[in-house]
């Protein structure tokens, strides 16, 4: 509103000063009257007349009186250019703006379109993939329901998968030291084969973004001054995972009832305790105590997500955690499966009892840790 006033004004100056500027610009009568007086007054031949000296005298009044007014309008006019080509300026700003904000709304609509469309074709492929091996399992199960098969088998991979744990943290509560017993809940914190470690990752940088989990003491300074590209929150989540590791390689070996490592058990027990124990300690450091390394995992394992993620490991309602039950189909073992095992699994999962079988699920693996890494991705956007 200043702006347009100052106009309004500048525009009255401007016509105001119309009629003077005709006598004072070439061509106009005050150029003439100059014309005049240069002649009266440098004639060798002549006099001025009194009505010459009169408009000789006007003349110089005129000047006099519009010279302000002519300032003025230059002014006027050198500020009305000015203001022109700042208007236009800004005007070309907002426009350019406006190009790039359309340019980004349409680029983040069709990247936006674009991963959905990624997603669907992912879940379509995670969806044809349990259709195919859906067929390759139904022959295999006894006292079938007419149900999905892949689901009736993960039911009942689920118990024996949920039994398994059961005892390995009982035989880590029976191997660890007293103060450390409380560390046996820690197996399988990950999931099978880790694959919650992308969601680790994005949880952790969000509770330190908010302030939730912060590193304290020294453990914390020297690994931020190691590596530029790595922090405190990289070796937390080293940490957690070197100690889940060490915790399933002490259950294994004290549930192992070969001969032939009978005599190593002691040896291996000293062993992977001494490096639960490194991890613990380094944890501690980090977090600043034990209390608070507890208060910091506690707040990890109550989150919707981990805890939907174990309900589903225990209890399958949904059909894309049902991969989860074939990452590590029968947890330790491997294919050099002893006979009572064998039998133990055919017995649980009521399939056939066929060597082949057992490797169909198996080979499944991998297959399930493509599917499931996918719909985590899908889920961490």
């Amino acid at each position: 509103m200043e702006m347009t006033a100052s106009g309004a004004e500048g525009a009255k100056i401007l016509e105001g000063g119309t009629d003077v500027s005709k006598s004072t610009i070439p061509g106009s009568g005050g150029i003439e009257s100059a014309k005049q007086r240069k002649t009266g007054w440098f004639g060798l031949t002549s006099k001025s007349s009194k009505e010459e000296q009169k408009q000789h005298h006007l003349g110089q009044g005129l000047i006099r009186t519009t010279w302000w007014e002519k300032v003025a309008v230059r002014m006027f006019k050198g500020f009305k250019s000015e203001f022109s080509k700042i208007h236009q300026n800004f005007r070309e700003f907002l426009g350019l703006k406006k190009v790039q904000y359309d340019r980004i709304l349409k680029q983040s609509l069709n990247e936006l379109q674009s991963l959905r469309e990624e997603d669907k074709v992912a879940l379509d492929r995670i969806r044809k993939s349990h259709k195919d091996f859906s067929a390759k399992i139904k022959p295999m199960l006894l006292l079938w329901d007419e149900r999905d098969p892949m689901q009736v088998l993960v039911e009942r991979m689920a118990l024996y998968q949920s039994k398994s744990l059961a005892d390995d943290q009982e035989i880590l509560w029976n191997h660890l030291p007293r103060d450390k017993q409380y560390l046996s809940t820690l197996l399988g914190l990950m999931g099978p084969e880790k694959v919650l470690e992308p969601w680790f990752q994005a949880v952790i940088k969000k509770k330190i973004q908010s302030k939730e989990l912060e590193f304290f003491g020294q453990e914390a300074e020297v690994q931020s001054t190691i590596s530029k590209s790595s922090g405190p929150e990289e070796e937390f989540l080293s940490e957690l995972k070197s100690i889940e590791t060490n915790l399933a390689n002490l259950a294994i070996s004290q549930r192992t009832s070969s001969s032939s490592v009978m005599g190593t058990k002691p040896w291996l027990a000293l062993h992977y305790n001494e490096d639960i124990a490194k991890n613990e300690e380094k944890l501690i450091k980090l977090l600043g105590g034990r209390e608070k390394m507890n208060s910091a995992l506690d707040m990890i394992f109550s989150m919707d997500f981990h805890k939907t993620f174990m309900n589903e490991l225990k209890s399958p309602s949904s059909s894309y955690y049902y991969d989860l039950a074939f990452l590590e189909p029968f947890r330790y073992l491997n294919y050099d499966i002893k006979a009572e095992e064998k039998n133990l699994i055919y017995q649980q999962l009521e399939i056939e009892r066929r060597v082949d079988h057992i490797l169909t699920i198996m080979h499944q693996a991998p297959i399930a840790l493509e599917n499931f890494k996918n719909y985590l991705k899908i889920i961490l956007r």
